[in-house]
This record gives C-alpha cells, structure tokens and sequence, in this order.
C-alpha cells in the first residue's frame, strides 16, 4: 500500500469520509510527510457542500473538506500541502462500467479505490469494475465494512475480492489485505 499514487475515494459526499476517512489520511501525511499522493473524491453528482446548519464537517466545496479534515487533525506539512493543491471531484456513477472506466483512464497508477459505499452500490461498482475488459494491473481496492448485506452477499462478495482487496474500518484502519489480481 505504500506504493498507491492515487486514491480514489467512491461515495466521497459521506459525512463518514469527512468525519472519520480524512482526518485519518491527514494524521497518516502528517507522520509521512514524503508521501506523494493525489486524492479524488467521486459520487454520482457534484458535490453536495455542507448538508445544513449543523454539518460542521463539509466544506463549501471537496477541496474545502480535505482542507478542513486535515485542519481538524492539526495535519501540516509537504505531503499535507500537495494533497490540498491537487485534489479534485469527479463525477462518476460506479454502477456504470463506462463512467468507471473513464474514471480509471484519468488517474496515475498505483490506484487504490476506496469503496466509502453501501454494501449493494459496492457490490454493483464491483460487478461493473469485473466487466471491463482490462483493469490497471496496479489497481487496489478498499473495501470498508460491513462488506455484503447479509451473510451470504457478503460470502460472495469475497469470493470475487480476495485477491486484490484489503477490508478497512471507516476511519481506514486496515483489517486485512490482498494483492491485486486477474480476474478470473
């Protein structure tokens, strides 16, 4: 994982991602100040701004958001400041191949996408990534928990993931990890 040049954060207009997945990325930059990365956020529409009076998560705007995440962890420095300058939102519907692919096609590799999604749009996003006729071979995949809606979903979900995911917790803790794969 140390090698990801891109993370690309799916479901991004959560206020789980703002809450818990940013300032946990801002602490990681904040003891890794060499780390070079980009970070997109991504959902099917633009993204939402705060959500309301009592939103005190969400900035105006995404790169207001990582800013003010990485702010509310006191993350500083040269892998802190990168991130904030090159950061940026991109529509993208994950249940359709297409927009995923495009999606794909515009980031530097190493990618990690990390699903911040409900375990049905995960698992749509994940039938629709095993369509495509060719994936990165540097390509990882975040899967956060709970994976699947229920035991048997969630069996099969794995069955496909294995190889080429890692589990995480919301505020990004790894749970366990896989190397990327062929899909077979």
């Amino acid at each position: 994982m140390n090698n990801i040049r891109t993370l690309v954060i799916l479901g991004a207009s959560g206020d789980l991602t703002a809450r818990l997945l940013l300032p946990g990325l801002g602490t990681l930059l904040n003891e890794q100040p060499e780390r070079d990365i980009t970070v997109i956020g991504s959902a099917r529409d633009d993204f939402p701004g705060p959500l309301g009076p009592d939103d005190d998560v969400r900035g105006a705007d995404w790169p207001q958001t990582v800013a003010k995440a990485f702010d509310s962890v006191g993350a500083t420095g040269p892998s802190v400041e990168r991130v904030k300058e090159t950061t940026r939102w991109v529509e993208c519907d994950v249940t359709d191949a297409s927009q995923l692919s495009s999606l794909l096609d515009d980031v530097e590799g190493p990618v990690c996408l990390y699903f911040a999604l409900a375990p049905a749009i995960t698992r749509k996003a994940c039938e629709a990534l095993k369509s495509l006729d060719s994936l990165p071979s540097d390509l990882s995949l975040a899967l956060e928990k709970p994976v699947g809606t229920d035991l048997e979903s969630a069996r099969e979900l794995n069955a496909w993931s294995g190889n080429w995911s890692m589990r995480t917790t919301h505020s990004g803790w790894i749970i366990s990890w896989g190397c990327p794969a062929c899909w077979t």
